[in-house]
């Protein structure tokens, strides 16, 4: 991708872990802006839905074309979870780029450890915590919790292969589906930790490892953020709504509606973490709850990288992506981050989901997304499922639904938002056999 300035500006060379469509359109409009040129090093397909998570080879083959690379390098970015921001703190050492260390990564993306971090720094946010090994012949023994409690790998995404367990038979359900699909996670993990520095007590545990928490509750906000020479910020809190199943998302939406003094408290809270953590370089994310009733703020976890889902959301309402943030940080610039000046009050990315299995019966088509776009201009589709897909055979879903689509929409009001997302469900005419879709 080339950006049509004046070339007689240097061109800046940033290679993205994570290349797919959707990144490549709001990374064409920046690159025109400041003459980037941005180089797919691993694209999307092999990070997402893949059979396997083939790290070591993805590493080996970044690397050749780094070093096959007869230009300046300015910088390795990423916008999506493990293995990619793992493998983009390891090149960025290699090849001496802005990036956060492999070991500051893992203070964040293991659970355990980052839990233990975080209780260090503010043990008020922290709920009840164990670590397990999911192949013992007694799991339950090691978990030292009350129901009900959640339980996940020390290292996923997405809510893959996370179950809440109410009592001892859900256990003995999620433990053979942990133990069939866990190998898909652990084993590229392993050689990850392999490559970092890391305290005694953590290697030992390994990668094959999960985590329990008791379960915390109240209103679920993101802080997004970033490090740059040290020195934590906090730009942006949106708001996480679930669906009545209280696991799964129904969708996104900027600003967020949590009075000011708490989210000033989230701030606080989050600046003295990711110093204890001793990030630095690089973007991250942190998922708050707000339980009003106690008065008490509860920390989920920590992403070390920016959320995609909410990309668009800073552009329709800030009036740009934070993308650019990601991409200042990388090239060892301070982000300038406008406020306000987007076209929308607010925005809101919404999740076309279905809670049982079933079989994708009809997509819209080209022709309906061009009058749904004529409806509602602002609107930005992913069809995540193919006509005659079976929903069971989606890779990467949360243990409890199956993600269709995402909408993202920008609108003036609440309501103005939910009658654009109804309009736009009623034209769009997903259609799934034997399940029910998401509806506001």
């Amino acid at each position: 991708m080339k950006s049509s300035i004046d070339k007689k500006i240097p061109s800046k060379n940033i290679f993205v872990i994570g290349y797919n469509s959707y990144h490549d359109e709001i990374l064409q409009r920046i690159g025109g802006e400041k003459n980037y040129t941005f180089h797919n090093l691993v694209h999307m397909d092999e990070l997402r839905g893949a059979e396997e998570l083939r790290v070591e080879e993805m590493l080996r083959r970044a690397e050749e074309q780094l070093d096959a690379f007869d230009k300046l390098k300015d910088a390795v970015i990423s916008f999506i979870d493990f293995p990619a921001i793992e493998m983009t703190a390891i090149l960025g050492k290699k090849f001496g780029l802005h990036t956060p260390s492999l070991e500051s990564v893992l203070r964040c993306n293991h659970k355990y450890w980052s839990r233990i971090l975080q209780k260090e720094a503010a043990p008020r946010t922290v709920p009840p915590f164990a670590v397990f090994d999911p192949y013992s012949v007694e799991p339950m023994k090691d978990i030292p919790l009350n129901f009900p409690y959640w339980i996940k790998p020390v290292n996923s995404y997405n809510s893959y292969l996370g179950f809440r367990i109410n009592n001892e038979d859900d256990l003995n359900t999620a433990i053979p589906i942990i133990r069939e699909e866990f190998p898909r996670l652990s084993e590229p993990f392993d050689f990850i930790m392999r490559q970092a520095d890391l305290p005694g007590d953590i290697r030992k545990l390994g990668p094959q490892v999960y985590i329990a928490e008791s379960i915390i509750t109240g209103f679920q906000c993101t802080l997004e953020g970033y490090v740059f020479q040290g020195e934590p910020a906090v730009y942006g809190v949106i708001d996480s709504i679930r669906e009545a199943n209280r696991t799964s998302f129904s969708r996104f939406q900027y600003p967020s509606k949590l009075p000011k003094h708490i989210q000033k408290r989230m701030k606080k809270i989050a600046i003295k973490i990711m110093k204890h953590i001793g990030f630095d370089n690089g973007t991250f994310n942190i998922e708050f709850f707000y339980d009003s009733e106690h008065d008490r703020i509860w920390l989920l976890e920590i992403n070390p990288r920016l959320s995609q889902s909410h990309c668009e959301l800073f552009e329709k309402v800030d009036g740009r992506s934070h993308h650019r943030v990601a991409i200042d940080i990388a090239l060892g610039k301070e982000p300038d981050i406008p406020r306000r000046k987007g076209k929308f009050k607010m925005a809101a990315k919404y999740f076309v989901r279905a809670f049982s299995d079933a079989t994708v019966v009809n997509i819209p088509v080209k022709d309906t997304i061009d009058k749904v776009r004529k409806e509602i201009p602002d609107l930005s589709l992913q069809i995540l499922v193919d006509e005659g897909e079976l929903l069971s055979h989606l890779k990467e879903q949360d243990s409890y639904s199956y993600e269709l689509a995402w909408l993202w929409i920008g609108g003036n009001s609440d309501r103005e938002l939910h009658e654009k997302h109804e309009k736009a469900m009623e034209m769009l005419g997903f259609e799934i056999s034997a399940a029910r879709l998401t509806q506001l």
